[in-house]
């Protein structure tokens, strides 16, 4: 009888067993699926963090090539600013310049200073001293410029000046003072041509 009851015993031991071994799995199981959930999680917030990574670095890339761009251009717009005033600063030179040689031409007109009108004059100019004229050549053809004779009453004025590059283009208004008024009295025209940095006289006449 007591062989009888330690086998019962032993097979009950068995029973609580096999039931405590049952009763673990399903919650192994679990604990799988969530360490396998928070994996995939991770991963997809590790990737979407590259990403957003990736999209931070390419912004990046952008901003600094646009700054870049932006520097090119203010440098640019410095450099063509710089250019502009210096072409006008030029500009306003040789206006002075040539202002300033018309005048003395037509001084060393008035004057008959020959050696002076000579330096100012370019090759296309002959001067003939017995008669006062300057004999301007032109392509094939030749037209003759009395020296002019101004007086104390004669007042000029630059109308206008055209020029580009190496070539320059003026009109003088002079003017002869009355009593009352000023009256217009002629108005000439002046060619300029630049050589080696100096300019000279090509050509002279009267227009309407």
């Amino acid at each position: 009888m007591k062989s009888v009851y330690t086998l019962f015993a032993c097979a009950g031991l068995i029973t609580l067993s096999a039931c405590s071994d049952n009763s673990g799995e399903p919650e192994s199981d679990q604990n799988e699926t969530s360490m396998a959930q928070t994996n995939e999680n991770l991963s997809a917030q590790l990737e979407a963090e590259r990403e957003r990574t990736k999209e931070l670095e390419e912004a990046e890339k952008e901003l600094r090539e646009e700054n870049l761009e932006l520097k090119n251009d203010i440098l640019t717009y410095k450099q063509e600013s710089l250019d502009r005033r210096q072409e006008f600063n030029e500009q306003m030179e040789s206006r002075e310049e040539l202002h300033s040689m018309a005048l003395e031409f037509f001084r060393v007109m008035h004057e008959r200073d020959y050696s002076q009108l000579d330096e100012l004059t370019a090759d296309g100019i002959d001067i003939v001293e017995d008669e006062e004229l300057l004999v301007i050549h032109e392509d094939k053809s030749s037209r003759s410029f009395h020296l002019m004779q101004l007086d104390q009453n004669h007042f000029t004025s630059r109308r206008s000046l055209d020029w580009d590059e190496d070539k320059a283009v003026s009109e003088y208004s002079f003017y002869r003072a009355g009593e009352e008024e000023l009256t217009l009295s002629g108005v000439v025209e002046v060619a300029f041509e630049q050589r080696n940095s100096d300019w000279y006289v090509s050509s002279i006449q009267y227009v309407n």
